[in-house]
């Protein structure tokens, strides 16, 4: 596995804050919700963002990853 630095980390968070605005809008882009996003992984971001515009919201999108981490709520501090 390779390893992923800082700068494309953040690179990826950028891109995914780009993609939510496109599929639902700005007012979910609170700083929490900013902030929840950079502490996932390169990985997670990644398929956070399928799941994303797969389901096209932002609780199926995230509703996988809440059910592996059983009950400790989402970093993303949306809703």
């Amino acid at each position: 596995m390779r390893s992923i630095d800082e700068l494309e980390h953040t690179a990826r968070v950028h891109t995914v804050i780009e993609v939510v605005k496109e599929v639902l809008d700005d007012s979910v882009l609170t700083d929490d919700f900013i902030a929840g996003l950079q502490r996932l992984s390169f990985d997670e971001l990644g398929k956070f963002v399928l799941r994303l515009v797969t389901t096209r919201t932002l609780d199926q999108a995230w509703a996988p990853h809440l059910q592996e981490q059983a009950g400790e709520g989402s970093p993303l501090n949306y809703a």
